[in-house]
């Protein structure tokens, strides 16, 4: 994903959720710990 990954991860985790900072096809998406179900973040996902 590289940088522009970062940066959509970023803006994904600052809360504003901005996909433009997305590569294409990449979401902003909850991360959820598979162990215990808490969403701890949000990451740029496809």
């Amino acid at each position: 994903m590289g940088a522009s990954g970062k940066k959509c991860t970023a803006a994904c985790a600052g809360g504003t959720a901005d996909v433009s900072a997305c590569p294409t096809s990449y979401t902003c998406k909850a991360v959820a710990s598979a162990s215990s179900s808490t969403i701890f973040g949000r990451a740029c996902a496809k």
